[in-house]
Order: C-alpha cells, then structure tokens, then sequence
C-alpha cells in the first residue's frame, strides 16, 4: 500500500472514489466495490483486521430492547384508544369541531364576563382558527415562532 510504513514510498499514491449506500429501511451503509481489492491492499501484505466494540454492541441491544418496548407500549395505546379500527376516525371530523365549539364557547364567554384574553404561542395557528370562526376577541396573540424551513 502506498505510503505504508515505508514499504512503497517511492509509489504515487492513489485515490479511489469511494460511494455509501444506505438502506432506507434499516440504516445499513455498505459500500460499492469500484476497483479490485487487490489493488487497494496489495498482494497480501496488509494486514486488516475486522472488529466490534463490546460497548458499543451493548449499547445497540440496550436501545433496540428500549425502542421494540416503546413501540409496543405505543401499538397497546393505539388498541385500547381503538385507533386501529376505522370508527376511530370517522369520528375524528367530529371530534375536531366539537373542540373547536367549546373553544370558541369558552372564549365568547370570558369576553361577555369582561374577562381580556391574550393568547400565547403558535400565533400563526391561533390567528388561523380564530379569522376561520370571524371571531376578533382577542387583543393578540404572542408566541415566538421559528421560520419555515423550505427547501
């Protein structure tokens, strides 16, 4: 190998171009064979040795057992809320206006009792719902909001 320990100094060196796949499903990342390996690690000269760090392996089981819980933790919600059955969401429509109602019941009401309202965060959502319902009970609303990232 060029440059290595002195073995073929006199040598150019060379560059491969080197392309990582990755698996979209698992994250695998492997790399495409552009040139012989030969040609890379020489007639046998190098030495390469293949390994794994025992913390690391660790860690890789500790999260997966962690992750494999949390998703079944999730999949028992979802079946004891019924959200795996389609009368779910066909009331779900009905589930966004009710809210809404009782939103905009409790606002009217804090208004009639002289009650001032300010709302605070997601400004742009606040705004949307309450020019939607032509309601303009509130003075403001304030939050801090990050700019869209658009690519």
């Amino acid at each position: 190998m060029p440059g290595a320990c002195g073995a073929r100094q006199s040598e150019p060196e060379s560059f491969f171009t080197l392309h990582a796949f990755v698996c979209r499903q698992c994250l695998l990342v492997q790399l495409g064979e552009f040139v012989a390996p030969g040609s890379i690690f020489g007639d046998g000269e190098y030495a390469y040795f293949s390994s794994f760090s025992p913390s690391w392996l660790a860690h890789a089981k500790a999260y997966s057992a962690q992750m494999i819980e949390r998703a079944r933790e999730l999949r028992r919600m979802e079946i004891d809320k019924g959200m795996r059955t389609l009368a779910y969401y066909e009331g779900f429509s009905e589930r966004v206006h009710e809210t809404k109602r009782k939103l905009l019941n409790l606002l009217g009401a804090q208004k009639r009792a002289g009650k001032q309202i300010v709302g605070y965060g997601a400004p742009g959502k606040g705004n949307t719902l309450l020019i939607l319902r032509n309601w303009h009970g509130l003075p403001g609303l304030h939050g801090r909001s990050q700019p869209s990232q658009t690519g």
